[in-house]
């Protein structure tokens, strides 16, 4: 009967909106998810970037550091040359002309 049918048709419409709700709630739940997942991933990036940083900053300060070192080496390197050189004069000013050795050194 007509009755019979729509009735039939009512609960086909009931079992498919249910249907839908079922997918949109499990929609739902997939994109909190996916959202939490994002949110993690960018919590973690965000510590990966701070970590690279303070990474940065350490290489920057250890440059720093060799650099003042090697420029102290290089500056003590060449007061030790400079005073090489003044008591090479020095000795070369005291020594009498004609008291080198045969090999061309002073004595």
């Amino acid at each position: 009967s007509a009755g019979e049918g729509r009735a039939e048709e009512a609960q086909a419409k009931v079992g498919a909106a249910k249907e839908g709700a079922t997918r949109l709630a499990l929609d739902k739940k997939s994109l909190g998810a996916a959202a939490r997942r994002k949110k993690k991933a960018a919590a973690g990036l965000r510590a990966a970037l701070s970590e690279l940083d303070a990474t940065e900053r350490a290489s920057q300060l250890a440059l720093a550091k060799a650099t003042a070192e090697r420029r102290a080496a290089a500056q003590a390197l060449a007061r030790e040359e400079e005073a090489r050189d003044t008591r090479e004069r020095e000795l070369a000013e005291a020594s009498p002309a004609g008291e080198e050795e045969e090999s061309g050194g002073l004595v």
